[in-house]
């Protein structure tokens, strides 16, 4: 019988990569190993994107025709149809599969995972290393915000909700008690608020409803810009008291300190549907389907930042922001093609119908044996 590999990474101070291997016996490995999923509803395929390297490495097969990812660090979730599973980090299989009854969107931050039922406004708050207990088809929800309400995970993992009846905020703190939901406060002094997206930026709850901005206390207003597509929380936690928003015509910013409601718009010259925009470094990055002027990140409230011109972006382009490892790429995912704004306007077109599908964990454990697991030192130092 072969001896089971020992691999220690002490002493240096880069790592360019990590090696993909069948089972760990560990799980206390958090690499940073500069990869970001992206998906392709054309292919049917989620693929892992090494950034660094400009190289997808493997990729999942999805099973159903709708889908997509959520990540932070090493946790990914897929959802899809009525299901969502586990991407396991170090074999790429579809792992803890659990069943959801409808399509949901799915959230992952520092260890949290939460499902939201968009069409009845609940949320399941659970744990990114335990999909299967997660249940949101025979279980309650945790949350539940009613018709029109809607969910975002700050990078700490506090699950946010918007309760539109009364215009209330909520939040879920502590993951290990999702049934513990406190009220945060109402943005419309108890009355009812219909919003069109919803976020939560430096602790405070945002809403967009047509053309205002609105958050506590606050409200701004852009006029003819609707529909405002708020960005997603930060990140990574860096961001201060200020908010973006997407319009067709160009990127919305409020300071949130400033309760008389200034509002700038920097337009894009051009009429484009907006991505959510995203947040890493205290920066938030926008994208808009049209041909030029489609890209632009903006670092304040008073910032006056140039757009830029991505290659290939048309106004048919499904845009998509995909964050980790405080990295930032613009996914089409219509047809797969992908941006690293922070690098170059290039599109970069993975070969979506060669890339490797990994086997699913049924098959994948049928070819395991002593001989290809691996054990990791415990007080080995990564970066």
């Amino acid at each position: 019988m072969a001896r089971a590999a020992r691999h220690t990474a002490c002493g240096g101070r880069g790592l360019a990569g990590a090696v993909i291997v069948s089972s760990v016996t560990q799980r206390h490995l958090q690499l940073d190993d500069g990869t970001v999923w992206v998906t392709s509803l054309q292919d049917g395929k989620a693929a892992r994107y090494n950034v660094r390297l400009q190289e997808p490495d493997t990729a999942v097969a999805a099973s159903d025709p709708k889908f997509d990812v959520a990540q932070q660090g090493a946790s990914t979730v897929l959802a899809e149809g009525t299901q969502v599973s586990a991407i396991h980090p170090s074999t790429i299989s579809l792992a803890d599969s659990s069943p959801t009854g409808a399509a949901v969107q799915s959230f992952v931050a520092n260890g949290t995972l939460a499902l939201f039922n968009r069409a009845r406004g609940d949320v399941w708050v659970g744990d990114t290393g335990d999909v299967k207990a997660l249940n949101a088809a025979e279980t309650p929800a945790h949350m539940k915000l009613g018709v029109g309400g809607l969910a975002a995970v700050t990078a700490d993992g506090t699950v946010y909700g918007y309760r539109p009846k009364d215009g209330m905020v909520l939040a879920i703190d502590d993951r290990g008690a999702p049934d513990h939901v406190r009220e945060v406060g109402s943005l419309s002094d108890g009355k009812a608020q219909s919003a069109d997206s919803f976020t939560v930026v430096d602790g405070q709850g945002v809403i967009s409803d047509g053309d205002d901005i609105i958050w506590n206390g606050g409200r701004a207003t852009f006029a003819d810009a609707a529909p405002l597509v708020l960005q997603a929380p930060s990140a990574d936690g860096k961001q201060g008291a200020w908010v973006a928003a997407g319009a067709p015509s160009g990127l919305a910013l409020v300071d949130l300190t400033k309760r008389g409601g200034e509002a700038r718009l920097i337009a894009s010259g051009g009429q484009g549907e907006p991505a959510q925009p995203a947040s890493s470094g205290g920066c938030v990055y926008a994208a808009f389907a049209q041909h030029t002027n489609n890209s632009v990140r903006a670092c304040s409230a008073t910032d006056d930042p140039a757009y830029a011109t991505l290659e290939e972006v048309t106004p048919t382009s499904q845009l998509q922001f995909r964050v980790n490892h405080r990295l930032v790429v613009l996914n089409d995912v219509a047809n797969g093609n992908i941006w690293n704004p922070d690098e170059s306007t290039d599109v970069i077109k993975i070969q979506w119908k060669t890339i490797e599908t990994q086997q699913n964990e049924t098959e994948r454990s049928n070819d395991d044996s002593t001989s290809n697991k691996h054990t990791f030192e415990k007080t080995c130092c990564y970066m």
